[in-house]
């Protein structure tokens, strides 16, 4: 006669439902696990709440920072393209000084350029000792100037400019005053400038002190007929500027500087950007590995409460690879119901992040927008440390031992082989760890020892507390006997779930502490590779 479960059996031990010893196990598995855990669920709704909380943080960090990220680099890109205008390349003399306007018609002959403008720019200085920089354009073929935001007259005839806004603010002037400007040419002589304001220009950033005026006079006032000093250029694919700018440099020779302003720009900043995205993903990894954990912790304790259950369901036929499928199942809703809410919190976290990049200098920066790509990268990433912390306590669930699971009584201790086997893996790792640290092994790994080093410190300290809950007796003693007692016993009963609660507090306080040297740098850093871009 087969073993018939009773209640009675064991007084402390929850027994199983009815619905769940008398369904069809033969019928549609995959379905019965995924109905299993459903119900099960919900059993301990606050240890449910705090896992699913800790898979939305994980993935609502993913899914916040990588859009605040995007959408920080896409305004900087577009401040760049209005700073810049329409203009890919510049080219101007290595030393700054005026050469013949004949090389726009080298600049022009390259295939991809479009649009070329010759200007003439040189110093002067006005009555005050205000130094400004005087601009020759061609009004009628310069398509940068053309783009400018200018009030008044745009054109210029001899005698007339068109001056920056902060530039006539500063000398108290508006549009039909009159101003004199000093410059000092190659021959040591000063001509002088009689201009009238017909136009304000209001540039998107506020530069040196400029003036327009007419290139044809501004080379003959400074006796410089037939030089220019700069040479603007389009291309008809802005995405080619660098390719484009090194051909230029090769035809021009070494004595000109050809540059490519708005990708240079763009490619320093993505440098710099590179080092903070670097960081940001690492406090992603660490929150999902935490989240990882979790996730282990809650289904291990709950594998450890429902070992009787298990071994009923066992007892009545369940095989191995369904109970497994039953726990695997759990986990399994656990990171759906966490993945999309995180998903949806980290279009919210991402407001956050926004305002965070706005103080660091990106100013009203847009609202970030939620990809598919990112939506199903932050799903698949919260799945992926759902599973990771979800496997091993399906497996141990699977291989639970029926007679010892209906009979508590008869399990033995945990087999100390393989906490022998855990201390000499973690001696190794330390071992290892500090070999590459000092540079001492054969062999170099980068950053292997960073990771070695506190892993082996997490696992050593698991298999010492386990081995001598004495000791964690003897510091918690003053504090309570109570507390020393419950610690000493909870430490030596199960080595995997100490060096996991080990681990979560090791990489929450490397979590914080890392924040702090991140935040220490990042504006600093980014505040850099603004300027340089500029």
């Amino acid at each position: 006669m087969g073993f018939v479960p009773s209640s009675n059996f064991h007084p402390n031990l929850r027994r199983p439902c009815s619905s769940q010893i008398n369904e069809p196990i033969d019928k549609c598995p995959s379905l019965l696990s995924a109905r299993l855990a459903y119900r099960n669920i919900p059993r301990r709704k606050a240890r449910t709440i705090l896992t699913c909380a800790a898979i939305i943080l994980g993935v609502a960090l993913l899914v916040g920072i990588n859009m605040a990220t995007a959408s920080a680099m896409n305004e900087f890109a577009g401040y760049i393209n209005r700073f810049w205008g329409t203009t890919d390349l510049v080219v101007r003399y290595g030393s700054l000084a005026p050469f013949p306007d004949l090389v726009v018609s080298t600049v022009r002959s390259q295939g991809e350029i479009t649009n070329t403008a010759a200007r003439l720019e040189w110093p002067g200085i006005v009555s005050n000792s205000t130094i400004i920089q005087l601009v020759g354009v061609d009004t009628s073929h310069d398509f940068d100037y053309s783009n400018l935001n200018v009030t008044g007259v745009r054109s210029l005839q001899p005698g007339q400019a068109v001056i920056t806004d902060f530039l006539a603010q500063r000398l108290g002037l508006t549009i039909g005053s009159n101003f004199n400007v000093t410059a000092l040419n190659g021959s040591g002589q000063r001509p002088a400038f009689q201009l009238t304001i017909v136009g304000l220009d209001h540039p998107y950033r506020r530069l040196a002190p400029t003036a327009y005026l007419g290139l044809q006079e501004t080379q003959l006032k400074l006796g410089m007929t037939g030089l220019v000093t700069h040479v603007y250029a389009t291309i008809s694919d802005p995405s080619r500027a660098v390719t484009v700018r090194d051909s230029l440099q090769s035809t021009l020779g070494r004595l000109f500087d050809v540059t490519a302003p708005k990708a240079e720009a763009i490619e320093r900043i993505n440098g710099q950007m590179a080092g903070f995205q670097l960081g940001l993903n690492i406090m992603v990894l660490v929150a999902l590995v935490v989240c990882s954990f979790i996730v282990f912790n809650t289904l291990f304790m709950t594998v450890s409460e429902r070992t009787y259950e298990i071994g009923v369901l066992r007892a009545v036929g369940t095989s191995r690879p369904q109970i497994f499928r039953i726990f695997l199942a759990e986990g399994i809703l656990l990171g759906l119901v966490g993945t999309v809410a995180g998903v949806l919190a980290g279009v919210g976290l991402s407001r956050f992040f926004v305002r965070a990049f706005e103080n660091l200098g990106f100013p009203q920066l847009p609202y970030a927008v939620l990809t598919p790509e990112l939506a199903i990268t932050g799903i698949l990433a919260g799945l992926v440390a759902v599973l990771a912390g979800t496997i091993y306590p399906a497996l141990r669930a699977s291989r639970v031992d029926i007679v010892r699971a209906i009979r508590p009584f008869l399990q033995g201790p945990e087999r100390r082989g393989r906490h022998a086997i855990t201390a000499i893996v973690g001696g190794l790792m330390l071992g290892i760890a500090v070999l590459q640290a000092f540079r001492f092994s054969p062999f170099h790994i980068p950053y292997l020892d960073i990771v070695f080093i506190p892993l082996s410190i997490v696992i050593l300290g698991a298999v010492i507390y386990y081995r001598r809950g004495a000791l964690a007796k003897l510091i918690f003693s003053p504090v309570s006997r109570a507390v020393a007692l419950v610690v000493s016993r909870t430490g030596r009963r199960r080595l995997v779930r100490s060096t996991i609660s080990f681990g979560m507090i090791a990489i929450t306080l490397s979590f914080v502490i890392m924040i702090g040297g991140i935040q220490g740098g990042v504006q600093t850093s980014l505040e850099q590779g603004v300027r340089e871009a500029l």
